[in-house]
């Protein structure tokens, strides 16, 4: 069972993961500034899609390709990769960038789709 303000608190340190996440891309040296900002806005997105989604009352889990399960696999296969072929963090940023932006397309017109099929807010 999820109360508020345990679901708030998962949300709130999955950011600040994201953002930890994005700082040891960049603090690597392995990884262009733009690539980890673009990774970090990407991920948040999709992060803000699915909270602003299930805001509107509509559900958004399960709903995409790139959900943070997928991009931490990426990111964790990808570190004991970098060790023998350290391209490879760059080039998971660069796959989490495309999975986060498919995934927030998909999330976009779900909600949409959902929320043009139910009556406006506020009546």
């Amino acid at each position: 069972m999820s109360t508020p303000a345990g679901a708030f608190i998962d949300s709130f340190i999955d950011r600040l993961a994201d953002i930890m996440i994005a700082l040891g891309y960049l603090f690597s040296g392995l990884v262009s500034p733009l690539i980890v900002v673009l990774m970090l806005s990407s991920s948040m997105l999709v992060s803000y899609a699915r909270a602003r989604g299930e805001g509107l009352q509509v559900r958004v889990a399960d709903v995409g390709v790139g959900e943070r399960g997928v991009r931490l696999l990426i990111i964790i296969a990808a570190t004991f990769i970098s060790y023998f072929y350290p391209a490879a963090l760059a080039i998971s940023a660069l796959a989490i960038i495309v999975i986060s932006a498919i995934t927030i397309v998909e999330r976009a017109l779900h909600i949409l789709k959902s929320l043009s099929s139910s009556k406006p807010l506020g009546t």
